[in-house]
């Protein structure tokens, strides 16, 4: 692969702002939530329970979303550093990275090659636990502190409710996984000798 890498940039506005960034979104955010809303939509018509948004397995239900959606978000990351690569969005400079406040300072701003472990791992407190915390908070100012973990809704609503957090969910989790493949210090994205001593003799074949 012909390497055209672009100078390296600090605003998130010039790698987030692409077609690189808003198909692969649009793609991902609308299969999962397509998906998810006719699974659950299924599920409450085909039991015999109301539907309730906040219970005891929520947290459950929440992590295993973030799971799904991190580990199907990191698998992509190829396609992200491929269009890095020649030249279709800018690398981020680590400095800008490492500004991010914890734990995407750590998520986006690691230097060397990224690990899928610590990548799920960090997913589980964002967005996974902030998104968990939010729903128990929403829960206790609209039902109380007595049915604060016991939250039934009207079909319709639930869905609204469900759909929403599962796209705040996807949303973070792409950002920072498509943030993090900017990382400067990839290896996928530092020339190899071979690449930089071809560059030479290419122009000179040219000339």
């Amino acid at each position: 692969m012909a390497f055209q890498l672009l100078p390296e940039t600090d605003s998130f506005y010039e790698v987030l702002l692409r077609p690189t960034f808003a198909v692969a979104f649009s793609v991902m955010a609308t299969f999962m939530i397509v998906a998810n809303y006719i699974l659950e939509k299924s599920a409450v018509e085909q039991s015999s329970s109301p539907a309730v948004l906040v219970k005891g397995d929520l947290i459950f239900n929440v992590l295993t979303f973030t799971l799904f959606a991190a580990g199907v978000t990191y698998a992509n990351s190829a396609q992200i550093t491929r269009a890095i690569a020649v030249g279709q969005s800018p690398r981020m400079k680590l400095s800008r990275l490492r500004s991010l406040p914890w734990p995407l300072c750590s998520m986006c701003g690691a230097e060397g090659d990224r690990a899928v472990v610590s990548f799920l791992l960090y997913s589980l407190i964002f967005p996974g636990a902030v998104v968990l915390v939010a729903l128990h908070v929403a829960s206790l100012i609209t039902n109380g502190y007595d049915h604060a973990f016991y939250w039934p809704m009207p079909l319709k609503r639930y869905l609204a409710w469900t759909m929403l957090w599962r796209l705040v969910v996807t949303t973070c989790v792409f950002t920072t996984n498509y943030l993090a493949a900017h990382n400067p210090t990839q290896s996928v994205l530092i020339p190899s000798a071979d690449h930089d001593e071809a560059q030479p003799q290419q122009a000179g074949k040219k000339d």
